[in-house]
């Protein structure tokens, strides 16, 4: 029996993994001068404000900063911040499978929403109340992005960054629920990093009879 010869052009496992890991690295580095570039922006609301104001959305104007959790490693968001997670999957509607559960029931799936469906919440109101988010929701103005998209932190976010906002909610939307967590822990630690700072005293529900609910964003 003839053994083949050892292709010497064939990656090795080791030097795979290694540019795996400047893969990461890179993309790290990448996110982590966003992070700084981002934070060195909102920790000045005049700057926010500013901005705000050069995107037609004066009207989302902070204030008074209101201190929420902090959390200040990436894996606290998927340990520490309950819902915040969940806030980032968004879709337009749900679709038959044609397929039928024990009771005979028809499955759905959930249809991600588009990048333009997302971007539109740029120019989404501040509602009076959750209630009436939900009313315009269902009346088509706006894709399912869960309560998030009706707290003015993710408004202002994402008009402050909106490519990075839609990304996040885009990738977060097509993965496997089983992925989220571990998967996005990173862009998503950074994204509650910048809307933690984006919250304001005046906004809804932020204050209640204990005062600051710190825990607003992930609620």
């Amino acid at each position: 029996m003839q053994i083949p010869e050892l292709d010497r052009k064939q990656p090795s496992v080791a030097a795979t993994f290694e540019d795996h890991i400047m893969e990461r690295t890179l993309q790290l580095k990448a996110l982590g001068a966003f992070l700084t570039e981002a934070l060195a922006q909102v920790a000045d609301i005049q700057t926010v404000n500013a901005l705000l104001q050069e995107r037609g959305r004066s009207d989302l104007a902070l204030t008074e900063r209101a201190d929420m959790l902090e959390i200040v490693w990436p894996q606290g968001v998927v340990h520490e911040s309950n819902n915040f997670i969940l806030h980032f999957i968004c879709y337009s509607d749900r679709r038959d499978t044609g397929k039928r559960d024990l009771r005979g029931d028809p499955i759905t799936e959930a249809i991600p929403a588009t990048l333009g469906e997302v971007l539109h919440f740029r120019t989404m109101p501040k509602f009076a109340s959750f209630d009436e988010m939900a009313d315009a929701r269902d009346a088509g103005l706006y894709p399912g992005l869960g309560d998030l998209g009706g707290k003015p932190a993710f408004l202002r976010a994402i008009n402050l960054y909106p490519d990075f906002i839609s990304s996040l909610v885009l990738d977060m939307s097509a993965a496997e629920n089983s992925d989220r967590e571990q998967a996005f822990e990173e862009p998503l630690f950074v994204a509650y990093q910048i809307m933690s700072k984006l919250v304001d005293i005046t906004d809804r529900y932020v204050v209640g009879d204990d005062g600051v609910n710190a825990r607003y964003l992930c609620a």
